[in-house]
């Protein structure tokens, strides 16, 4: 055995594929939604709880889906149909 410390980075890329078509605000799949209510802030939490020394990188296409999300400018198919009036 080394008497020396073996440092590990943990480097955690969180990504999503875009699912609208070139254009289009409408997704056509709800991962995206999906995770960003639950996976996305778990783990960076976890960590930050924990003291985990930690690396996030979250990709662009992500970001820009998550904060269309946020203001309103982005939605997916399932979104749309649950704010539909059950009558």
């Amino acid at each position: 055995m080394p008497d020396y410390p073996l440092y590990v980075a943990f480097l955690w890329h969180m990504h999503q594929p875009v699912y609208s078509e070139p254009g289009s605000n409408m997704a056509l799949m709800p991962w995206t939604r999906l995770h960003a209510t639950k996976d996305y802030a778990d783990l960076p939490l976890w960590c930050e709880d924990n003291d985990f020394p930690s690396t996030f990188n979250l990709a662009p296409c992500l970001l820009d889906q998550i904060e269309g999300y946020a203001d309103g400018t982005y939605s997916d198919l399932h979104l749309e149909l649950s704010k539909k009036p059950v009558d």
